[in-house]
């Protein structure tokens, strides 16, 4: 599981959008006891929810870039906090 389109394809799509997007950066420390299980997980959800960037994951957390459609941001949101059993504030 990888991005297997070109950067110019990439812009392309990118430039074909009819939507806004929101670009997040965020880090947590978490125990991932099978990280390339969990890599997998994230690439096949923020695929369906149509996002863009890099997650760094690791035993000790993840580590993420991301680019979201404002469209699917709470789902973003909520499945991210699902993952990382973060709390939910308001």
């Amino acid at each position: 599981m990888y991005n297997k389109l070109s950067r110019p394809e990439l812009v392309a799509r990118l430039n074909g959008e009819t939507f806004k997007r929101r670009t997040l950066s965020f880090y947590r420390y978490v125990n991932i006891e099978e990280p390339e299980e969990f890599r997998n997980t994230l690439y096949l959800a923020l695929d369906q929810l149509q996002c863009n960037g890099r997650i760094y994951v690791a035993q000790e957390g993840i580590n993420a870039q991301m680019n979201v459609p404002e469209h699917n941001l709470d789902r973003f949101l909520s499945f991210m906090l699902r993952c990382l059993n973060w709390p939910i504030r308001h």
